[in-house]
């Protein structure tokens, strides 16, 4: 039987939106140590390390993105009003 952990998506609720269990269950994912932190503090920590981590794995495409920008521009430019 396949344990909750390997089906967790740690992107599917919004930190401001997460219950106190899913706080926990998030916090236990992104490894951030949870005793003795109130629930705002273990909130913010929880969204703090998704962030980084999140921005750690998109930075290839963020990089790929803004090269292609650099070099075409705007892909809506022509539709834009200024």
């Amino acid at each position: 039987m396949a344990s909750q952990a390997e089906h967790y998506d740690p992107y599917a609720i919004p930190t401001r939106r997460m219950t106190h269990d899913d706080l926990l269950r998030a916090a236990d994912y992104w490894g951030v140590d949870a005793a003795g932190i109130d629930l705002e503090a273990l909130r913010a920590r929880v969204k703090q390390v998704a962030e980084a981590r999140w921005l750690e794995e998109n930075r290839a495409a963020i990089e790929e993105w803004n090269l292609w920008y650099e070099k075409n521009g705007h892909p809506l430019a022509d539709l834009m009003q200024f």
